[in-house]
């Protein structure tokens, strides 16, 4: 249906070695298409950082991600706000979080970036409520809430955690079956690694070092996630020397 297609243009322009996106009325360019009436319908063209929803979720070409955090904050203030209305047993708000909220949380995560501190702010309300309701000072140390059970801990995920350990189960599953996901997985990792000038496992470069060389993505969070973890990703890319 026209009315619900969009479209973006990615083309790039270079000034002094560096990068940025081009705007529409820098490489203007229609797209159109007709309607089940045979009337030729013009499609909206939007600019590279502008978000728009797709399949529940906000997302834009450059990467941007500033709606859907506020969307995830909003969702996460309602869940609270809905919980602090009614009254549950500590064990049934650890299962509440557990099966509602939670997993409104984490299914857009892959598809997104959102840094500690972005995900510290979407789970802010949600352990304001929880942590109360559970027994637990609001203020209670942070290490030993998302610390696991079996270590004496509160043992809520942290979202930040949870995305890059489900990234890097994603990484693994995509490109050892070699989807397309897998493919645009190993491109990435191929031009990260060539903006670093190493063929070398991510964990063993350092990222404080050499992370200014590199542009923002996906698979260069998973490098900082690894490094700072000191999990190790081995891969099988092998670039020739120039």
């Amino acid at each position: 249906m026209p009315e619900k297609t969009f479209w973006f243009m990615v083309e790039f322009a270079w000034t002094s070695g560096h990068w940025r996106y081009k705007t529409s009325s820098e490489c203007p360019g229609t797209l159109s298409v007709k309607d089940i009436h045979g009337n030729r319908m013009i499609h909206r063209r939007y600019e590279v950082h502008k978000t728009q929803e797709m399949l529940s979720f906000f997302l834009a070409p450059d990467g941007n991600h500033k709606a859907q955090t506020a969307k995830m904050v909003q969702a996460a203030n309602k869940w609270a706000d809905a919980m602090q209305t009614g009254t549950i047993s500590r064990s049934e708000v650890k299962t509440s979080l557990i099966s509602t909220i939670w997993r409104t949380l984490i299914y857009p995560l892959l598809a997104l970036n959102p840094s500690k501190a972005d995900c510290e702010k979407i789970m802010a309300p949600i352990l304001q409520y929880c942590l109360p309701a559970m027994r637990y000072c609001c203020n209670f140390p942070r290490d030993i809430v998302f610390c696991p059970a079996k270590y004496m801990g509160v043992n809520i995920l942290h979202l930040y955690t949870l995305q890059e350990i489900l990234r890097i189960k994603g990484i693994i599953y995509h490109t050892t079956h070699n989807t397309g996901t897998g493919s645009f997985y190993r491109i990435s990792l191929e031009l990260l690694l060539i903006e670093l000038g190493m063929d070398t496992d991510l964990s063993l470069i350092s990222y404080e070092r050499f992370s200014a060389l590199a542009t923002p993505s996906l698979v260069k969070s998973t490098w900082q996630f690894q490094y700072e973890k000191n999990v190790r990703l081995q891969h099988d890319i092998s670039l020739p020397v120039p």
